[in-house]
């Protein structure tokens, strides 16, 4: 569930990529940083909502001229949301009064090789601390409260794998023997969401944020999608608007349900990739705004995890 700071904002910001930068900074964590595995380790909310305070004038003021975001992210083309969230976060932590960023992918290598690097390296009221970033998106595939039945979108990963390498190795090479950078904390800065069968009970896995950020998910042709008012449309979220909820012109291009469901019949008789949609109504102004978002699925998926 995302804050009333970070909603009301959100109201108020219109380019794309302003709005993803404060969910970036203002968004849930994934991780709960109470859970006493994770203590210490993880960036929670307490340090999000915290950070987007700080910063929601800028934000406001970036948003009427975004040319200095704009050019950033130009700089460093992707087409890869990992990536895409990671140069955010690099602008942000660039920016943001009272924080000095030291390095940025710094490698971490012994006398043969280079067994990792550290995603950022900052300084904060003194203290230097060691993030590793991730941006993830998993659906619920089996009932239960354990990390592993969260699988992918693709099929390729779970939760659980990626919490493992986060703490047993990324996490880690604060204290190997070939880092020789002064390291005071070292802390995962996960962001994302989970997604449910649409038409299951929610449930909270061990070591996830209780206020972390759902959607839902169906498998094609076995459920319908379902909305929240006849007037609302849908549009089909490509991978780079993932992160904060879509926000779209009166004009913009959008699909009433029987547009949708013969979108999606076509595209699954070719092919098994999953798609996040998003459910849009139009407010007082015109615009249309996110109000849910959902992964539908082919009928076998998930056909890639082990």
């Amino acid at each position: 569930m995302m804050s009333g700071e970070l909603e009301s904002l959100l109201k108020q910001l219109r380019t794309p990529a302003v709005r993803d930068l404060a969910w970036v900074i203002g968004s849930p964590p994934l991780l709960d940083a109470r859970f006493s595995a994770y203590q210490g380790k993880v960036a929670g909310n307490v340090f999000c909502q915290q950070a987007l305070a700080a910063c929601s004038e800028n934000l406001l003021a970036l948003d009427h001229n975004p040319a200095p975001l704009l050019q950033f992210i130009t700089q460093q083309p992707t087409r890869r949301l990992g990536y895409y969230f990671e140069t955010l976060v690099e602008y942000w932590l660039r920016q943001a009064s009272g924080i000095e960023l030291l390095a940025h992918n710094l490698p971490v290598r012994d006398a043969q090789r280079t067994i990792g690097e550290f995603d950022f390296l900052f300084r904060q009221q003194g203290i230097v601390i060691h993030w590793e970033t991730a941006i993830k998106f998993y659906l619920q595939a089996a009932p239960g409260e354990q990390q592993h039945v969260f699988v992918g979108p693709g099929g390729y990963d779970r939760l659980d794998l990626k919490v493992d390498r986060i703490f047993q190795h990324q996490l880690q090479l604060s204290n190997a023997e070939a880092n020789h950078q002064h390291v005071d904390a070292a802390q995962a800065f996960v962001k994302g969401m989970l997604f449910y069968p649409i038409d299951s009970q929610l449930t909270n896995a061990a070591g996830v944020a209780i206020d972390h950020l759902r959607g839902w998910w169906l498998r094609h042709c076995n459920n319908a999608l379902k909305q929240f008012s006849p007037a609302s449309r849908w549009i089909v979220l490509s991978r780079l608007r993932w992160l904060s909820p879509a926000l779209l012109s009166h004009d913009a291009a959008v699909m009433k349900p029987e547009e949708v469901t013969a979108m999606l019949d076509l595209h699954f008789s070719k092919m098994n990739i999953a798609l996040l949609l998003a459910e849009v109504q139009q407010d007082a102004a015109g615009y249309w705004q996110e109000v849910s978002r959902g992964f539908v699925v082919s009928a076998e998926w998930p056909v890639n995890m082990q």
